[in-house]
């Protein structure tokens, strides 16, 4: 039986939205800043954060406290 049949609404994924997208993580651990960059993937049981630097960074979805979509950067010139 599919979903519709069952009166139930359609699956979706929370994840779907981010995707390729800048995000913001804030870590469940105390004291850790909160981690910055385009989320590149995910599974079941951990997403992948590609930062500004070009590091990829592996994080649990337990560990997670919360996550929300992210500003681009202001980048200002240099003075000279």
């Amino acid at each position: 039986m599919t979903d519709e049949k069952k009166g139930r609404p359609p699956e979706t994924r929370y994840f779907d939205r981010f995707l390729n997208k800048r995000i913001k993580v804030t870590p469940m651990v105390a004291g850790l800043p909160p981690i910055t960059g385009e989320l590149k993937s995910y599974s079941t049981y951990e997403i992948e954060i590609e930062m500004q630097n070009g590091r990829r960074v592996v994080i649990f979805k337990h560990a997670i406290y919360t996550i929300e979509e992210a500003p681009e950067p202001i980048i200002t010139p240099k003075k000279r």
